[in-house]
């Protein structure tokens, strides 16, 4: 597997790249938290800013913060993964899927982008049969050939030919003769909860695979349960992004349950 990535990397360092300058920005009118975003970012992630009425809160072009708010994903053949951001770094060009916090469903959200337009194409190889790619358009365009498109009802992308993707919107491309017919971005859960910890402080919770990483707007504690009410864990956490290891299981944190595989 290993050696797969490595080539995968050479290959992607290999790719001819153009650069521009980068488009101003993509909205998303009524966000849906259960969704996931396939997403082309032409440039570097500047800002994400929400508008609307959720939880009796007003938005009106508010920050939205990375963990707390919202996450990206990447897929590097032949799994997808979570985008882990140190504090103050930001998401460079590329193809994500973003995923928004379970309390921000309905608003509107707008992505901006600075810097250089990287219209790098990585082409599937042997080795990367399938690869993340993005249509770097404002406009709609047909991808001639066959590809996977991302489907929100079956929460999976699905074999489609010569048919049209919306502008940056991502996709993954693929060179195989007999392509598979669709592919699953889990296991990974298709809901990125709100909690609150006693003293207000603003979390949300991401179940992993042995356990669930917190991502807290302060330093804080927060009391996690199983299903049968009983105190399993008093979590301690730092402000920013904290891993909590817990066996697999139903919990409750904050009045809001999460499970963990």
């Amino acid at each position: 597997m290993n050696k797969i990535r490595r080539t995968c990397l050479l290959i992607a360092t290999l790719c001819i790249s153009t650069l521009a300058s980068a488009i101003g920005s993509k909205t998303i009118q009524s966000v849906n938290s259960t969704q996931l975003y396939p997403l082309y970012f032409p440039g570097q992630l500047s800002s994400i800013k929400a508008s609307g009425t959720v939880d009796y809160r007003n938005y009106n072009d508010q920050d939205l913060v990375y963990g707390l708010d919202y996450v990206v994903m990447k897929y590097e053949f032949p799994r997808f993964s979570y985008v882990e951001l140190e504090e103050g770094e930001t998401l460079p060009c590329g193809c994500y899927l973003v995923q928004f916090v379970d309390n921000l469903d309905n608003i509107a959200v707008q992505m901006k982008f600075t810097g250089a337009k990287d219209t790098t194409w990585v082409a599937p190889t042997e080795q990367c049969p399938y690869v993340l790619a993005g249509n770097t358009s404002l406009t709609r365009q047909t991808i001639p050939g066959y590809f996977l498109r991302y489907n929100t009802e079956s929460l999976r992308f699905e074999l489609q030919k010569d048919d049209i993707v919306n502008g940056l919107e991502a996709y993954i491309a693929t060179n195989s003769t007999y392509p598979v017919t669709q592919i699953a971005v889990g296991p990974i859960p298709t809901a990125l909860k709100r909690v609150y910890a006693d003293d207000g402080t603003s979390l949300s919770v991401k179940p992993t695979a042995g356990g669930a990483i917190f991502h807290s707007a302060s330093e804080t504690s927060l009391p996690i349960y199983n299903a049968s009410g009983q105190l399993v864990k008093m979590a301690y956490l730092d402000k920013g992004a904290t891993t909590i290891d817990l066996p697999r299981g139903l919990y409750v944190a904050g009045g809001v349950k999460f499970s963990v595989r």
